[in-house]
């Protein structure tokens, strides 16, 4: 793929989890979690790193499996912490800091350690991403809407870096609609649909958006698509993630009838659901 003038791009440099390449992209939180629930992460585990650094600095990537494991005990954070302090000039350091304040509930000083890696690397996309997820959450636990609308221009910025990304104009999506933005808000799903046409939760959010715009024909179709990409997703997923997705489709449904689906269409696409999902429980538990 051609890079943007002035942008880097990030690899990501933590090896987690067998097979996981080093120099691959970084890996979502989901895939990280599933690939730890693999490993069979545990407080067994856990006692076993302690016991094997004490309270000498943690490997970067040690850390970063931890916090991602949300199993961050607050004397990691201050491991975390004394890394940042011995680091100060080191970005990907205060990124694992901003993660370790972020699972400990302390939104605000995530901001501030995120803010901080932006400063010393500011073309660099994985950092950029982060620093707008905790502007996010905080800008909605604060109800801080400056830092929800500085939280969308950087993923809006993030899908211009990266034309086939397209999680960054569906995040970029999510924010304007917090915002109640959601003519751009149908912009930005319609551009990561654009990028991933089975992207599930895509449709569905656009369902959402066009319904609060009162096209609720539009809202119906979004949300019957959604719910089809749900139900094929679940049968190619394992048991946690199937019975999730099997759920996220049930209630594609159920939105799609409050814009006008028929009630009759909706007792069959349930039935048949319900089908689906017996058989794909038993396949997997054979």
């Amino acid at each position: 793929m051609k890079e943007a003038a002035g942008y880097v791009s990030r690899q990501h440099r933590f090896r987690i989890g067998p097979g996981a390449a080093q120099g691959s992209l970084r890996r979502s939180a989901r895939e990280t979690l599933e690939d730890l629930l693999h490993l069979q992460l545990d407080e067994v585990l856990l006692r076993n790193f302690q016991e094997t650094f004490g309270s000498e600095e943690l490997p970067l990537e040690t850390l970063l499996t931890l916090i991602e494991a949300s199993i961050l005990p607050p004397d990691l954070l201050k491991a975390a912490q004394r890394l940042a302090t011995s680091r100060p000039h080191d970005p990907d350091s205060l990124r694992v800091l901003a993660l370790g304040f972020g699972s400990m509930g302390q939104t605000a000083f995530a901001v501030a350690s995120a803010q901080r890696a932006v400063r010393l690397a500011p073309h660099d996309a994985q950092i950029a991403e982060e620093f707008a997820h905790w502007q996010r959450l905080a800008g909605c636990l604060l109800a801080n809407t400056a830092w929800l609308s500085k939280a969308a221009l950087i993923f809006d910025e993030l899908a211009e870096r990266e034309p086939l990304h397209c999680d960054f104009p569906f995040q970029a999506g999510l924010l304007k609609s917090d915002l109640k933005l959601f003519r751009q808000a149908e912009s930005s799903f319609r551009e990561a649909i654009a990028r991933h046409p089975r992207h599930a939760r895509a449709h569905k959010f656009l369902g959402d958006t066009l319904k609060e715009l009162g096209r609720g024909s539009d809202a119906q179709q979004a949300y019957l698509r959604a719910a089809e990409l749900f139900t094929l997703n679940a049968r190619n997923a394992t048991a946690r993630r199937s019975a999730f997705l099997f759920d996220e489709a049930r209630d594609a449904y159920k939105q799609a009838v409050m814009v006008g689906y028929s009630r009759a269409a909706f007792a069959t696409q349930i039935a048949r659901l319900e089908s689906l999902e017996l058989e794909t429980i038993e396949l997997l538990e054979t």
